[in-house]
């Protein structure tokens, strides 16, 4: 099959897959202005940027959540602990900034 028919057959996939990713990449703006407002509160309040409890519950429930949407798991969590690493760099960075 030819790269042109190929393209024609997957374009309206890819056309549905960047309108997904330009709403996960939205979504992920939404967190980290929510973790800005997380590092305020642990600054503020004296409280450790990483809390491992809370990051068991967030990874779990991920977890789950990829398993009830037909995804494997490890995936999930794998993409959530770097979600996690970059909210703990990232309020760390706004703490020392304060």
């Amino acid at each position: 099959m030819s790269d042109n028919k190929s393209d024609e057959i997957l374009t309206p996939y890819r056309d549905q897959i960047d309108v997904l990713d330009d709403e996960i990449v939205r979504l992920l703006g939404q967190r980290v202005q929510i973790v800005r407002k997380v590092a305020d509160a642990k600054h503020a309040h004296g409280l450790s940027v990483v809390r491992p409890k809370r990051m068991g519950i967030v990874l779990d429930r991920a977890e789950v959540l990829a398993e009830k949407n037909g995804i494997k798991p490890s995936v999930v969590r794998h993409i959530y602990e770097t979600l996690i690493d970059y909210a703990h760099e990232l309020e760390q960075e706004i703490i020392d900034e304060k």
